[in-house]
């Protein structure tokens, strides 16, 4: 339905073009609206005689408003703008939160400055968080509004302890820009890619009903876990770098998401986290890292860096860098490398694992492998 808002009058340009005999035309690739105006033997307009302005304006009443034309045009009268084209759902949610086919737009009438919004991204769910420091729910309520074109699945909008949170689900994995403009505050959802110029991808392996190998009361799920969990909170300190793990909880996620995820992204490093077992061979220990063999070499380079740095800060046994055709680094794109980081079934190793600084000793080595990788130029 039309509306006013700051004195102007705001009309569905799609229902009053093709009442006046124009057709429209939604462009998605460009996000342009095409209006043509109908072939006439005068140069004049026939006009709509409407027998109502509240039929135009709208009211609670969504019944067809009572509409006469000299010349008969064939009038499409949409109510319901929650599925179709994107012209009518960007119609369809109102006037102050306006999807544009890129932008998500909330209006300079809500008052609200760029400075009262933050976000947070949940890229396993392909979700986007952005939370409005107000209640705004004079201006949008409760809703979920269904989108289905390709970029944003659905946008739903909560308010809460005198907050306002919409949560974007996205089609695929995006990053938000969030930006103020003439008129109002814009959300452009973008490939990660288009926003940071560093990501690296953690892989925590195993979780949920696979814990991998386990001993002496310690599972591998565990452990990997509170690893990645370090590692992602010390690499989070450098405000260029983007973090992301395959999982951040114990879920299972299949080797090939994995894979697919870091893909998804564009993730300039993808590092699996693990823990190494022999039953039967108590004495077996030490580190080894793992990369598959693959034209790009940065994944070796990238291992050799992190095994010596991770033997040298816990003084284990060096069993080096070796290749293998692990899932998650044969079909990562990115230099992708695996690493063991001791022998769970060896009390040594084990001891190591155990005591209250590991993590934070290891989350301290692959902070400066990663930021060494980056110095030397080798994400270009």
């Amino acid at each position: 339905p039309a509306q006013i808002n700051n004195e102007t009058l705001i009309v569905p340009v799609k229902f009053v073009s093709e009442a006046l005999g124009y057709s429209v035309l939604w462009d998605k690739a460009t996000q342009s609206i095409y209006i043509t105006s109908p072939v006439v033997s005068e140069p004049s307009v026939e006009t709509a005689v409407v027998d109502s302005a509240d039929s135009v304006l709208g009211t609670t009443d969504e019944s067809t408003p009572n509409v006469t034309y000299q010349e008969g045009v064939n009038l499409d009268y949409v109510t319901d703008f929650s599925g179709g084209d994107a012209l009518a759902q960007w119609e369809g949610l109102g006037a102050y939160l306006q999807y544009q086919g890129i932008d998500l737009v909330l209006s300079n009438s809500m008052g609200i400055q760029v400075e009262q919004i933050s976000s947070e991204e949940d890229a396993i769910h392909k979700q986007i968080k952005v939370y409005l420091n107000g209640d705004y729910s004079t201006y949008i309520g409760n809703q979920t509004f269904p989108i289905q074109d390709g970029n944003i699945e659905q946008i739903e909008v909560y308010h809460n302890l005198g907050m306002t949170e919409l949560v974007i689900t996205t089609s695929s994995i995006k990053a938000v820009n969030i930006t103020q403009e003439m008129d109002g505050i814009h959300l452009q959802f973008v490939p990660p890619k288009s926003k940071y110029s560093k990501i690296v991808v953690l892989d925590p392996g195993h979780g949920e009903h696979d814990a991998g190998t386990s001993y002496g009361g310690i599972q591998e799920k565990d452990l990997n876990l509170a690893i990645s969990k370090q590692v992602a909170a010390l690499l989070s300190t450098d405000s260029s770098l983007k973090v992301y793990e395959t999982r951040n909880d114990d879920t299972f996620v299949e080797l090939l998401g994995r894979c697919e995820f870091s893909n998804e992204i564009g993730a300039d490093l993808f590092i699996s986290i693990h823990i190494n077992s022999a039953p039967g061979n108590t004495l077996a220990s030490g580190i080894e890292t793992y990369y598959t063999q693959k034209t790009d070499m940065r994944n070796k380079t990238f291992a050799t860096m992190v095994q010596n740095a991770l033997v040298q800060e816990f003084g284990s046994r060096d069993r080096g860098v070796k290749t293998n055709t692990y899932v998650v680094t044969k079909n990562t794109q990115a230099p992708a490398i695996l690493i063991e980081i001791g022998f769970i079934t060896n009390s040594t190793d084990r001891a190591m694992m155990s005591s209250p600084d590991f993590t934070s000793r290891y989350a301290k080595v692959i902070y400066e492998c990663v930021s060494q990788y980056y110095a030397q130029g080798l994400n270009e």
